[in-house]
């Protein structure tokens, strides 16, 4: 695994590069000034990195993102993570369920 700060803009461009390739993102966490928790899997094995971009806090003003690269596949707890998020993002928005804890 490598780790390196990227900003906003090269988080866009790493998106669409990756889409265009043949990858997967997927919302983990939402986010509060950026992305959130993004998690970029080659779901298609097509020989892709996979990737784990993280907001990360600076201030009440700012935050900064993260990417951590990983050639052997995505750690499980990320992968936890996005089931988490995508159950709960089930139970608001598409079985309307308030409060679900």
């Amino acid at each position: 695994m490598t780790t390196k700060d990227i900003d906003l803009d090269q988080v866009y461009t790493l998106i669409d590069k990756y889409l265009n390739a043949g990858g997967e993102v997927e919302t983990a966490q939402d986010g509060c000034l950026g992305v959130g928790t993004l998690i970029l899997q080659d779901i298609q094995d097509m020989k892709l990195k996979e990737f784990v971009i993280e907001e990360y806090y600076v201030n009440e003003w700012t935050s900064h993102h993260r990417l951590k690269t990983y050639t052997k596949g995505i750690p499980k707890k990320y992968i936890k993570m996005l089931e988490e998020y995508t159950i709960e993002w089930n139970l608001k928005y598409i079985l309307n369920v308030e409060d679900f804890e």
